[in-house]
């Protein structure tokens, strides 16, 4: 189930990213992601209600609420005003492709903050990552 589901997620994503293109033309980058976050947190809410039926649900004290809300505001809010600056300014297939290279980042700073460790395969998928990312930037 998840790999169908993953690559519906990135068909969609790249048909998303080149629709995005020719509207930040016509609106602010600002209010671009004014429409775009309250979309996706309408789907997510939607997602999230249909999924909790299944989970056991744990209180959140005030530091985890308030760790996820700044991350929140970091990662989404942050986060997507620089995906559609930089799909805006480098174009949609540079964009996508950089914003698709989160693993170079994400590897380190899960050791680094989590403690976990990296195998095999996460190596073996961060040099992809590499690869891929410099297939289609620089030679390309």
């Amino acid at each position: 189930m998840g790999v169908p589901l993953a690559l519906v997620a990135s068909v969609l994503w790249g048909f998303c990213t080149v629709v995005l293109k020719p509207a930040l033309s016509q609106v602010s980058l600002v209010s671009a992601n004014a429409i775009r976050m309250p979309a996706a947190a309408a789907l997510l809410s939607v997602g999230s209600a249909w999924s909790a039926r299944k989970v056991q649900r744990t209180p959140l004290g005030r530091r985890a609420l308030g760790i996820i809300a700044l991350t929140g505001l970091i990662g989404l809010g942050v986060g997507s005003l620089a995906f559609t600056a930089s799909l805006k300014y480098a174009g949609a297939a540079t964009a996508a492709t950089l914003s698709s290279s989160s693993p170079l980042f994400v590897l380190p700073l899960a050791a680094l903050f989590l403690g976990e460790r990296a195998g095999l395969r996460e190596v073996l998928g961060l040099v992809a990552c590499v690869l891929g990312v410099w297939l289609v930037v620089w030679a390309g």
